[in-house]
């Protein structure tokens, strides 16, 4: 793969980042962080935004370019703090607690 298509291809994956996939997790993020459950459809989103990312061929574009790797360990990184706190937030609902609204996963 060239420069030029590296570029396109990063533009791309950018452009996606900032105006779909971060606004979208930041929802859910504050979703889960209000002690709300995540839905089928939630879950196919987050399935979704991470299939997508790694369906990027990211390894090899990393491979060229790591200057982008600390981005991409920040998303799963950001993924997986909504996935954890959703987990928690599911454990208290079926053990019949109240929601947890510290925003405070740990």
């Amino acid at each position: 793969m060239s420069s030029r298509d590296d570029a396109g291809m990063i533009a791309v994956l950018l452009q996606s980042l900032q105006h779909e996939r971060l606004p979208a997790l930041q929802r859910l993020k504050q979703r889960v962080d209000a002690g709300e459950r995540l839905d089928d459809v939630d879950l196919e989103h987050l399935n979704r935004a991470v299939a997508d990312i790694k369906g990027a061929r990211l390894d090899d574009l990393l491979a060229r370019h790591p200057e982008y790797r600390g981005l991409v360990s920040a998303f799963f990184a950001y993924v997986k703090e909504i996935v954890d706190r959703a987990k928690e937030n599911e454990m208290r609902s079926r053990q019949g607690g109240p929601p947890d609204q510290s925003g405070d996963a740990g």
